[in-house]
């Protein structure tokens, strides 16, 4: 499979991949619905985000294989699975979605074999979902997940806004792709070898003032830029218009009232056969859960909670959410997120609670101070039934209720200190062991909620400080080059200076050389 990736791969295409999948993985594991211990292929794999996450809710005795065709995306997928302490999870193989890296053994003996915005940008679907059904054991599952980009509706609808996006639909039939090939999933299944199952479509959208609209909006552009060059080449579209079109859907995703409708089409197959145990072990028998109703509704939350958190990237929306969460199960009247800050060594008030109403605190703790500061040094969850016999609670300054009970818990990502959870009532033993293991048990969630939405608050402020940084020298750069050009005798001069993107390297000018004599100088970037 020849045909190149319309984005491509630089260092930008995957930090905007990266936080798709953010937005993303979550529906997509819902709709897998794995059961655990399968073994499953994962064809067009990429930055691998998604193929952890199948990995991690497959458990234990799971086998998954990611096959992904460009370098830069297998190094970087690897990269993140180190960073993660996951590199054992996924085995990442480089290879063709149409020719799968699989040994004969390995053909015939997947239970789930999926695919992701894969199927738009090859020249032939059908070759991709042929491989990916005789991967599949008799009874294995064939899901596809691709786009229909005809479905796309944004209103107030920005100005310029139709023709950007019919040149980007556009830019796939030159490259001999299919644009529209979400709406062919069923028939394709159906024509390469599996019996169509059921489809949906997965909602892709949302609306000013949801927490993920200004991270939709931002992927909706990155996706145009990444287009621009192919966009440009194939003359779909001039420059002016290209930039003046984002320039407008960015204003518009600032606006109140706005709206981005998608969905991305979804589908599931059965190869046909009788259903067997897969190869790799014969099918245990399995005996009902004893749980009990405590431990279902426990799940049950966690389940919802982690759901909620990871549904928004901004940092004051995830402190809300923590908030609610923890307030719904467990009545408290003065409820605290105390981030760590590394190069001060203080634990941060950074969202307070009290009487369910926020509360802004001053200050913060040192480590080892105060049963919180205690718990974030010992990294171990506190629980003290009466603080006034406890010598190193600290009184929190503007409260005026007499706080009798606490609770603190250490938030920690990969073993590093993210911040502290602190819970405290005017009842004496407010908090009981329960309560302790619902709050502990959230507490690596929140952490990596709360991590993620401040990596994306310093990748979203570099970025504007870049953008802000470029049209400054782009107004500098205007400014040296002539305003017009000179009036000749007998002749007429024009002049245009449009650079690729936002900067260009080249310059001109015009100089006088006395009475009816003119130089034109061009100066050109690459010499």
């Amino acid at each position: 499979m020849s045909s190149p990736y319309l984005h491509g791969t630089d260092p930008e295409e995957q930090r905007r991949l990266s936080r798709l999948n953010d937005l993303l993985n979550q529906e997509s594991l819902r709709m897998l619905e794995l059961r655990g211990d399968e073994r499953i292929l994962d064809v067009g794999s990429g930055l691998g985000q998604l193929s952890r996450a199948m990995a991690r809710a497959a458990g234990p005795d799971a086998v998954v294989v990611g096959v992904e065709r460009s370098t830069e995306q297998l190094v970087e997928a690897r990269r993140q699975a180190r960073q993660a302490g996951e590199d054992s999870l996924v085995e990442f193989r480089h290879g063709d979605a149409a020719a799968l890296p699989l040994t004969d053994d390995e053909w015939g003996s997947f239970d789930v074999v999926h695919a992701r915005f894969i199927l738009e940008h090859v020249r032939d679907p059908a070759a991709v979902v042929r491989a990916m059904v005789r991967a599949a054991r008799p009874g294995g599952r064939i899901i596809l997940e691709d786009d229909d980009h005809a479905v796309l509706r944004l209103w107030p609808e920005p100005a310029g806004f139709p023709q950007l996006w019919q040149a980007y639909i556009e830019a796939f039939a030159k490259l001999g792709y299919d644009p529209f090939v979400g709406r062919r999933l069923v028939e394709l299944l159906h024509d390469h070898g599996a019996e169509p199952a059921r489809n949906h479509w997965l909602f892709f959208g949302s609306c000013s003032g949801d927490a993920s609209f200004q991270p939709m909006v931002m992927n909706f552009v990155g996706i145009l830029q990444g287009a621009r060059q192919a966009m440009l080449q194939h003359k779909l579209i001039g420059a002016k218009e290209f930039d003046a079109g984002i320039e407008k859907l960015r204003s518009w995703g600032e606006s109140a009232g706005a709206a981005l409708w998608y969905s991305r089409a979804w589908a599931e197959g059965r190869v046909p056969g009788p259903l067997r145990p897969s190869p790799r072990a014969p099918e245990r028998e399995r005996t009902p859960r004893q749980e009990t109703a405590g431990e279902l509704t426990l799940m049950r939350f966690l389940a919802e909670s982690v759901k909620d958190l990871n549904s928004t990237l901004k940092l004051e929306k995830v402190f809300q959410k923590i908030g609610a969460r923890i307030q719904s199960v467990i009545d408290c009247q003065l409820f605290a997120v105390l981030l760590y800050d590394e190069e001060t060594g203080i634990l941060e008030h950074s969202y307070s609670l009290r009487h369910g109403e926020h509360r802004v605190l001053e200050g913060g703790l040192r480590l080892g101070q105060g049963i919180g500061g205690t718990a974030a040094q010992l990294r171990r969850v506190l629980r003290v039934p009466d603080v006034r016999q406890d010598p190193r609670y600290v009184r929190v300054r503007h409260t005026e209720v007499e706080i009798r009970s606490e609770l603190a818990v250490p938030l920690l990502f990969k073993d590093r200190l993210v911040g502290v959870l602190d819970l405290e009532s005017t009842e004496l033993d407010a908090f009981t062991p329960e309560h302790e293991t619902v709050v502990t048990a959230l507490a690596s969630h929140i952490a990596i909620a709360l991590e993620n939405a401040r990596l994306y608050g310093r990748v979203l402020a570099e970025e504007r400080r870049l953008d802000h940084e470029l049209k400054t020298a782009r107004e500098i750069q205007k400014g040296l080059l002539p305003g017009s050009p000179p009036r000749i005798r007998g002749g007429e001069i024009g002049a245009a200076y449009l650079p690729a993107k936002i900067l260009g390297g080249d310059f001109f000018d015009f100089l006088s050389y006395g009475k009816g004599r003119l130089a034109i100088v061009v100066g050109d970037v690459s010499g």
